[in-house]
């Protein structure tokens, strides 16, 4: 119960600071020249941030700590990443946009929208990933120890 009440609370905070983003970024990214929107910016920040929380989800190992802690590591990863990220990214309003440039004939920025920003997701997060790697110096590590396995 408390972990469903974390998630809908930070997917709430998560969601409130995409609005204010949104907002705060709207002057210079929705213009009618721009082939960008603060949804495309904010999606790509959020897969990023992703990608550098998820490896500690996969294994709270990988950040030193110890067997009687790696509950509440994922736990307070996985909040945040199902909770306030989930909350934070939006790619069906994205497609949304999307489709209005489509409909509107600004194919560039279509394109931007649909195709750049869904690749441009998977490349964030793998670069999230690749800098939680060079912080900690490790990779995910089998979450059981070798003497476990065998």
């Amino acid at each position: 119960m408390f972990f469903a009440l974390m998630v809908f609370l930070c997917g709430g905070l998560g969601a409130m600071t995409r609005f204010f983003l949104d907002k705060a970024m709207s002057p210079r990214l929705r213009t009618e020249s721009s082939i960008i929107s603060p949804v495309f910016v904010i999606n790509l920040v959020g897969s990023f941030l992703y990608g550098l929380l998820i490896m500690p989800v996969s294994n709270p190992r990988a950040l030193g700590v110890h067997y009687n802690a790696t509950d509440q590591v994922a736990f307070w990863c996985t909040v945040i990443t199902t909770g306030l990220l989930g909350g934070f990214t939006t790619f069906s309003t994205a497609m949304v946009e999307a489709l209005t440039a489509r409909s509107e004939g600004k194919m560039v920025k279509f394109l931007m929208l649909w195709l750049v920003q869904v690749v441009g997701a998977m490349v964030a997060a793998l670069a999230g990933a690749l800098l939680f790697v060079l912080l900690f110096g490790r990779y995910i590590a089998p979450v059981f120890p070798p003497d476990v396995l065998y």
